[in-house]
């Protein structure tokens, strides 16, 4: 409920029990889920109302709009994103609360190539890099595994295997990529049953989407990850059936 991202997700929902009206009672699901996602919220938004005088599930999108057009559109610390919000609102002598809103449309205005580019290379940072990868650094060593093998010559084969982060993490990047990979046989694989399985890529591009416009980084794309597990897991059990299969005849 802390990620404001989630509050337009019903309507993502809604669009597919739409595609699906032949195999269920369209307007009696929509009213179940509908209900059920305002039970869930309303507590927290009333206590935003309450706390904020903003009835809110989250704050804090708009700043992330205008971080992901300026810059290098990354995240700021708080505290210097709070100082140059506020440099822009009283910029002219005034006082307008949403003048960086307004600057991060005038960036892409004004170069909407230049933004595209950009956003999208951090999009493809955050899936380069699985979530997880940090931790293991911070546990069995920060050395960057990457640098080793394409920034520092000097070092040798020996030494890059020795390194005690380098089988989790490249665990981590099998586990990461390897479900991303399987995900998308699975889709063409059972491309005929479409209207079974779309609402796990459905959800992925929604979020994937919303937070490529916003700041993103890897632990952002983290919670879409089993959706991308659970198709896989259906590759892999098919998998294991045919080679059951085999084995027993």
């Amino acid at each position: 409920m802390t990620r404001g991202v989630v509050q337009y997700l019903p309507v993502v929902f809604v669009f597919v029990m739409f595609f699906q009206r032949n195999r269920i009672n369209i307007w009696k699901s929509c009213l179940l889920f509908l209900t059920g996602f305002i039970m869930v919220v309303l507590p927290w938004v009333i206590r935003n109302w309450i706390i904020f005088g903003n009835p809110t599930i989250a704050h804090g999108g708009a700043a992330h709009f205008w971080m992901g057009a300026q810059g290098d559109g990354r995240s700021l610390r708080k505290y210097e994103m709070m100082d140059e919000i506020n440099d822009l609102r009283i910029g002219d002598g005034g006082a307008d609360r949403y003048r960086y809103v307004e600057d991060a449309f005038d960036i892409i205005m004004n170069d909407p190539v230049g933004f595209l580019s950009l956003r999208s290379v951090r999009l493809a940072e955050a899936y380069m890099q699985p979530f997880g990868t940090v931790s293991v650094g911070e546990v069995f060593g920060t050395t960057s595994i990457k640098n080793l093998v394409f920034d520092d010559s000097r070092s040798t084969l020996q030494e890059i295997f020795r390194q005690p982060s380098l089988l989790p993490k490249l665990w981590i990047y099998c586990f990461h990529f390897g479900s991303i990979l399987a995900s998308f046989f699975y889709m063409y694989k059972e491309r005929h049953l479409v209207v079974v399985w779309m609402i796990f890529p459905i959800i992925i591009f929604y979020f994937t989407i919303v937070y490529s416009l916003l700041t993103i980084i890897p632990r952002y794309i983290f919670p879409v990850m089993s959706l991308y597990l659970l198709m896989s897991a259906c590759v892999f059990r098919d998998l294991g059936k045919h080679i059951y299969s085999l084995l027993k005849n």
